[in-house]
C-alpha cells in the first residue's frame, strides 16, 4: 500500500510538472499582442468615429459660418464699444493736465487708454478670440480639403451639405442621375476621412 501511494504521488508530481513545463514553452508573444482581427476591428473603430466627425463638420458648416459672422461682430463691438471722450477725460482725470485742443493726446494717454481697454475686455475678448480663431481654423481647413476634391465630388458635397439641395434637384442641375451625384459625394467625402486622417496621424502616412 505504500508503495502504491508513493508511486500515486509521483505519477501526479510528474504530470503537474510536464503541464507546467508545457505551458511556458508556449510562445509569450500572444500573451500580450493584440490579435490581427483586434487590430482591424480597432482601424474600423477609427474611421467609423472619423466618418462622424466629418459628416458632422459638414452638417454643421453653415450653423458655424452664421456663428463666425456673430462672433466677429460682437468683437468688432467691444473693440469699438469706447468713445473717444471717455478715454481723454480718463487722461484728464489722471494726469490733471489741461485741455488745450479738442483732440489733444500725449504718451501717456496713449498708455492709459491701452490699460483702460484691455481692463475693459479682458476676459470677454479673449474668450470671444479663441471662439473665432477656432472657428475660422476650422472652416479654412474644411475648405481647403474640398479644394483638393475633383470638382466633381466638391459641388456634390456643397449642393448636398452647404446649400441643403435634394438629390433630385442635384441631379436636375447637373443633368445626372440621382445614383451618380449620390456616388461623387460618397467619394469625396470619404476623400475627405482619408485627408483629416492623415493630419491626425502623419506618422502613419
Amino acid at each position: 500500500p505504500t508503495r502504491r501511494s508513493s508511486d500515486l504521488t509521483y505519477q501526479t508530481q510528474l504530470f503537474f510538472d510536464q503541464t507546467f513545463t508545457r505551458r511556458l514553452s508556449l510562445p509569450t508573444k500572444n500573451l500580450y499582442r493584440p490579435s490581427t482581427r483586434n487590430i482591424a476591428i480597432g482601424g474600423l473603430h477609427i474611421m467609423s468615429e472619423m466618418k462622424k466627425r466629418v459628416e458632422s463638420m459638414l452638417k454643421n458648416y453653415p450653423a458655424m459660418t452664421k456663428k463666425l459672422k456673430v462672433l466677429e461682430f460682437e468683437m468688432e463691438f467691444i473693440t469699438k464699444s469706447l468713445h473717444p471722450n471717455i478715454i481723454e477725460n480718463l487722461v484728464f482725470s489722471h494726469t490733471g493736465e489741461e485741455r488745450v485742443s479738442g483732440s489733444f493726446r500725449s504718451d501717456k494717454t496713449a498708455n492709459i487708454a491701452i490699460e483702460h481697454v484691455d481692463s475693459q475686455r479682458d476676459e470677454r475678448y479673449y474668450a470671444l478670440k479663441n471662439r473665432i480663431d477656432n472657428i475660422r481654423q476650422e472652416l479654412r481647413r474644411l475648405e481647403h480639403y474640398l479644394s483638393l476634391l475633383p470638382k466633381e465630388e466638391a459641388e456634390a458635397i456643397r449642393w448636398f451639405y452647404f446649400e441643403g439641395l435634394s438629390w433630385d434637384a442635384i441631379a436636375e442641375q447637373t443633368l445626372m442621375t440621382q445614383k451618380t451625384v449620390q456616388r461623387r459625394r460618397k467619394r469625396g467625402v470619404d476623400t475627405l476621412i482619408h485627408y483629416y486622417s492623415i493630419a491626425d496621424n502623419p506618422s502613419d502616412s
